[in-house]
């Protein structure tokens, strides 16, 4: 049996879940499935300032020229402001994300109900066992057109050295990029953060793993694996220079890492602790909330959402679909 608040797996005889207390005849979390089509509905394109091309809502690069898609304004008339958030050109332009279907899924999957251990000290089962190994990349090959467009830049760089090799690892990232393959993208920029070694370019890495995550199928072990890709630039960035925007993205990634999904809540808290006006975590920790059943609490948290972004921001509109989805659970 298969608790429905919080995924758990239980005895038959259990009326109640001993890890999140819902009862086994209820169905918290029944209105989840549409609510997120809406949530994803509600998302717009973003046209990239550079070229004009559309890309799909949440995208941090556009898939035609490789512009940095969060270094532009975002299609609604008010930007989001976003107080006590590190000053820097990451934090400053990063372009609000909600978080996606496959990354809820996995609130329910793991269990993720730990929210303080006050709250919640649940004792670890011996059939339940964690994973404790890395999933593994598999190389996804790239179209032969594209091989061709990369040889003449991969032939290049193995022939330089200094800035004039990074300059074309960029272009080969961009490359990459505007033919939607983030993760040789990142694998690209992964090798130019080794050598610049600052927070930007790590978080710049963690983005395009974060990316290529989130078009894997739920579930695939290629999801896993490009999690732990991105927490682990996420990890070099923030070691380097503390970021609540790149801290709130890792929290994402890690609900996506089968390893340690309960960072992802541990994370999500450390970003509002330091920052309680992060319109991102608040809204992330509302619908965490909300997946294991915790209505009031994840009302105030969109409540405060709407409280402090303009009523044309989608961050607004999304927050207000979540309340009016919860008045609708406690009439029902």
């Amino acid at each position: 049996m298969t608790c429905t608040g919080c995924g758990a797996k239980l005895p038959l005889n259990m009326d109640t879940c001993n890890l999140c207390g819902t009862s086994i005849n209820e169905t918290v979390g029944a209105n989840a499935a549409p609510l997120l089509q809406e949530a994803k509905a509600i998302l717009t394109p973003h046209n990239c300032a550079a070229c004009g091309a559309e890309n799909k809502a949440g995208a941090n690069f556009c898939f035609h020229c490789g512009a940095d898609l969060r270094l532009q304004e975002t299609n609604t008339p008010t930007p989001v402001k976003i107080e006590n958030v590190a000053d820097n050109a990451v934090a400053k332009q990063q372009v609000f994300k909600v978080l996606g279907i496959g990354a809820f899924a996995v609130i329910a999957l793991f269990g993720i109900t730990l929210w303080s251990k006050e709250n919640f000290k649940p004792a670890p089962k011996a059939e339940d066992k964690p994973q404790t190994q890395a999933a593994n990349i598999q190389e996804v090959p790239v179209t032969p057109e594209l091989e061709e467009k990369a040889k003449p830049l991969v032939d290049k760089i193995a022939k330089l050295s200094g800035d004039a090799k990074i300059v074309a690892q960029t272009d080969l990232a961009k490359l990459y990029l505007q033919n939607q393959r983030q993760d040789k993208a990142g694998t690209v920029q992964e090798a130019i953060a080794m050598v610049k070694n600052d927070a930007e370019s790590w978080a710049v890495v963690g983005h395009s793993f974060y990316d290529w995550m989130m078009m894997q199928p739920d579930g695939d072990a290629q999801k896993a694996a490009y999690a732990q890709k991105a927490v682990a630039a996420y990890e070099k960035s923030l070691k380097i220079k503390e970021n609540p925007d790149v801290r709130t993205d890792m929290a994402v990634a890690y609900l996506n890492d089968p390893l340690n999904p309960m960072k992802a809540i541990e994370n999500t808290n450390l970003v509002l602790e330091k920052n309680p006006n992060h319109i991102q975590a608040n809204f992330n920790k509302g619908f965490m909330l909300m997946q294991v059943g915790r209505s009031p609490q994840a009302k105030e948290f969109f409540q405060k959402v709407k409280t402090l972004t303009p009523a044309t921001d989608e961050a607004h509109k999304r927050a207000d679909m979540m309340l009016q989805e919860l008045a609708k659970s406690v009439k029902q």
